[in-house]
């Protein structure tokens, strides 16, 4: 999928994001695109030849809208740090989900529409992050086990909340989402704060 300068390779794009270089990002997220052929618009391995079909590109591209450009990073808790990607206005995780709190993150599904969409679990509570230039909001569609809670970089917590959705600004990124079997465990702010 990359020849000797690495063209087309989404993880060098994820990579420069981690180190907050958008625009070296920008170059392999652009390139990865050469890799799509006609008349179906299927990923190649190599621009010239090579396997048709190539999940491993595909996949590897879907990993950086959401590990790169979503700035999503599984540690022991979820961090977002998010970038709308270029040329693009908004970006749209979507039914973010978990079957057990062991399970990490996972993706299901990728759809598009007006706006890229993934399903991604995490610890059973299923919630949308929309993410724009100015802000990001998050939507639970319903709860799980656990209760989850954004803790911004400036240190206010807001509980995430099944019909209430929350907005948060840009520059109070990169957050941090912590499950939470009691909220007593965490100190959680007034939701009007945020918007």
């Amino acid at each position: 999928y990359t020849h000797k300068f690495g063209e087309g390779n989404n993880a060098y794009s994820v990579a420069w994001l981690r180190l907050g270089e958008a625009e070296n990002a920008k170059h392999y997220y652009e390139s990865s695109f050469d890799h799509i052929k006609g008349p179906f618009h299927v990923w190649w391995e190599k621009l010239q030849g090579g396997h048709p079909h190539f999940i491993t590109g595909a996949g590897g591209f879907l990993q950086n809208l959401v590990f790169g450009y979503a700035g999503f990073q599984v540690k022991q808790n979820l961090t977002i740090d998010p970038l709308v990607p270029p040329y693009v206005d908004s970006i749209c995780l979507r039914e973010v989900c978990s079957d057990s709190p062991s399970t990490a993150m996972r993706a299901i599904k990728a759809n598009s529409a007006t706006h890229s969409h993934l399903q991604i679990s995490y610890q059973g509570i299923i919630f949308t992050v929309d993410i724009n230039s100015q802000q990001s909001t998050f939507s639970v569609h319903s709860a799980g086990a656990h209760n989850l809670v954004l803790i911004t970089s400036n240190g206010d917590s807001f509980e995430l909340l099944p019909g209430d959705p929350l907005v948060i600004n840009q520059a109070q990124f990169p957050a941090t989402i912590v499950a939470h079997e009691s909220l007593t465990d965490a100190r959680v702010g007034e939701r009007s704060d945020s918007k």
